[in-house]
């Protein structure tokens, strides 16, 4: 499974002007940088029944440039790129919200209070919380299906 069927998983839910912005200026930096949420966010999946090993293959683009194109050993059904695009969302959107906390230091406490409200930074704590939930909940409806599966019921 490439790498990149993750990537137009998370698409789907990342509205970002910067990263489309970098996807259309510099695709290898905006793969680099895709790669980077996922590669960070794949350890996080240890409820997955396969190994998500992963290598590189060196391809041909669409310019004739040999490219790196990273790919799962084992070929991963829909529910685990979905469960692995959520990964990535999450750490997108603790960017975002490493973003704001990046500015507290710069700031006195009036000033980043007001910068902090006026980018919402409670409510992205929220919602970074039920991406969270979202992911566990993705995970254990994942184990559910595949009880059989798993190692205490003899399976992998």
């Amino acid at each position: 499974t490439p790498f990149t069927d993750i990537y137009e998983f998370a698409k789907v839910t990342i509205i970002d002007y910067k990263i489309d912005n970098l996807a259309k200026a510099d695709l290898d930096a905006f793969l680099t940088y895709m790669r980077s949420l996922l590669t960070i966010g794949i350890p996080e999946f240890t409820g997955c029944l396969k190994p998500l090993d992963y290598h590189y293959e060196l391809e041909t683009n669409s310019q004739n440039e040999t490219v790196k194109v990273y790919y799962f050993d084992e070929t991963l059904t829909s529910e685990e790129k979905s469960i692995l695009a959520k990964i990535v969302v999450n750490k997108w959107w603790l960017t975002k919200i490493q973003d704001v906390l990046a500015f507290q230091p710069k700031l006195g406490n009036r000033e980043f209070k007001q910068v902090a409200n006026d980018q919402n930074l409670k409510q992205k704590s929220e919602y970074n919380d039920k991406l969270g939930e979202d992911i566990g909940r993705a995970v254990v409806n994942y184990q559910l299906k595949n009880l059989s599966s798993l190692p205490f019921f003899g399976g992998v």
